[in-house]
């Protein structure tokens, strides 16, 4: 008897087991398949040096008709790491402001037209510019790419308008304990390397 109720026991089991895997419709549910051999994109990777020193690195897919671009510049001073990162935030933040031929609104315009995007930001070692843009008026992106890198003007009333901003905001990072604490962390973790430096000093502004 006791034999016989382990097994009824165990047949219950299975049997409550069994009824979890079944669907509405009595049959039992099964773990999707994969679909294909490799659903992963895995592009051409090509790249080349400009005559400037600029390396290029390309990956085409033509699945869907635009671009993707992604630049990249040095934003890192051992000599004066704290001046870096202040013309880091400068830089990122003003460089739409304006060009000798365009407005920043008439560079949000263009943009806009274009079904374009431009931003950028600063990181430790480089800023990036990163965009994206359809095929068919790459080319007039690429122009205005060209003309915010070469022919920025930074005009005085955006700069001295980012200057106040960026000091009322420093002044409230400095009433969080979370900045102070990164602040502490990274003077103790990295001395005199220019990662020391979390943010610059007002007067470096």
């Amino acid at each position: 008897q006791e034999g016989r109720g382990e097994r009824e026991t165990g047949d219950r089991k299975q049997e409550t087991g069994n009824r979890r895997q079944e669907t509405g419709n009595g049959k039992k549910e099964q773990a999707p398949q994969p679909q294909g051999k490799d659903r992963v994109f895995r592009g051409k990777v090509e790249e080349k040096r400009l005559v400037n020193g600029l390396k290029v690195i390309l990956v085409r897919d033509t699945r869907l008709p635009f671009l993707k671009t992604k630049l990249f510049f040095p934003a890192n001073s051992q000599s004066n790491a704290e001046r870096s990162a202040a013309q880091s935030e400068a830089l990122t933040d003003l460089f739409k402001a304006g060009t000798q031929k365009r407005s920043s609104a008439k560079i949000e315009a263009d943009l806009g037209l274009m079904g374009a995007f431009l931003g950028a930001g600063a990181g430790r070692d480089f800023i990036s510019i990163d965009g994206s843009v359809l095929s068919e008026t790459s080319d007039e992106y690429f122009s205005l790419l060209a003309e915010i890198l070469r022919e920025s003007n930074f005009p005085t009333n955006e700069l001295e308008l980012w200057r106040a901003n960026t000091l009322e905001e420093l002044k409230d990072e400095r009433t969080r304990p979370s900045f102070l604490r990164d602040e502490r962390w990274a003077a103790e973790i990295f001395g005199e390397h220019p990662y020391a430096t979390v943010a610059p000093k007002p007067q470096t502004i």
